[in-house]
């Protein structure tokens, strides 16, 4: 994974402060480990700080969630070892380490591990799961798994399913209804089968709030999708596919096309060429098909 990830949610202790700044590596580490380390700081009424807890031989972090009293971390435990990555969830309270299980290779003593190919992995926690995926399609096909936060129990694939369910969707985000992934369904959270297909046109680049942006690439246009209603609101004509960065729920940034947009303000006319800057080339893309697995 390339992509570092702030942390989501608080721990519920106001007086629990969880670092971003993780993976601190090397004899320049404050810590003076070769080992990554995972730190839990505390900020009491005094406006010192002091450790916690923490956890040596953690993931280097590339993706970072805390979901409820849970610390999830995911990325290389060697650093520049990509064989080396895994999945690691820490209890929030304590630094004790809860589960975790390699996305690289898989053994006799952890059944619930599976090999994941490609070089970037797509990892999204929702309230009761983490969920592992391809990111950014390329021709790599893995299946979406699901891990339970609290135990680490696989939810879903089984293992007889692992071949049929290899697909190049990907987990986008989690919403009320469930997991909304790039090919414009929603998957239901504890047992990855679509739950409700969704008429969307294109590639799901994100979502913010209840809004799906979609990226059409035979109509050169990102196009606003509404999550309970399945209803297009909007389309923007753009020069290219845009990196779409969710700042919140009433703004998104286009990334790649220099632009800032008012998910809820944008026109619907199909010809409004807000966007301008730097111009990419439209790619000729399709959604990835569902998977063999997805409607049992």
């Amino acid at each position: 994974m390339r992509r570092q990830r702030g942390f989501r949610r608080s721990l519920p202790s106001a007086a629990v402060l969880v670092a971003a700044a993780v993976g601190c590596a090397g004899s320049g580490s404050s810590t003076g480990s070769s080992d990554p380390v995972t730190s839990v700081l505390r900020a009491p009424d005094s406006p010192t700080l002091e450790f916690q807890w923490q956890v040596a031989a953690a993931p280097i972090t590339r993706s970072l969630f805390v979901r409820r009293d849970a610390v999830i971390v995911a990325g290389e435990v060697v650093r520049g070892d990509a064989a080396s990555e895994s999945i690691t969830t820490i209890d929030g309270p304590t630094g004790a380490v809860r589960w975790s299980h390699p996305l690289r290779t898989t053994t006799a003593d952890d059944p619930q591990a599976v090999a994941f190919a490609g070089e970037t992995l797509r990892i999204v926690a929702a309230e009761e799961g983490v969920y592992v995926s391809t990111y950014g399609g390329g021709g790599i096909s893995n299946p979406i798994v699901g891990f339970a936060i609290g135990t680490g129990v696989r939810l879903f694939p089984r293992d007889d399913q692992l071949a049929s369910a290899a697909t190049a969707e990907e987990i986008i985000g989690a919403v009320r209804t469930g997991l909304v992934t790039s090919v414009g369904v929603v998957r239901d959270p504890a047992t990855g089968v679509v739950s409700r297909l969704k008429g969307v046109a294109g590639v799901v680049l994100a979502i913010s709030g209840s809004v799906a942006f979609a990226w059409d690439a035979s109509a050169s246009a990102l196009n606003g999708y509404d999550l309970t209603t399945d209803e297009l609101r909007w389309t923007v004509r753009l020069p290219g596919r845009p990196s779409v960065v969710v700042v919140d729920d009433t703004t998104v940034l286009l990334a790649s096309a220099l632009s800032c947009l008012a998910p809820a303000a944008c026109s619907d006319d199909s010809s409004n060429d807000t966007a301008k800057g730097t111009t990419t080339t439209a790619e000729s893309e399709k959604a990835p098909e569902l998977s063999a697995a997805d409607t049992e």
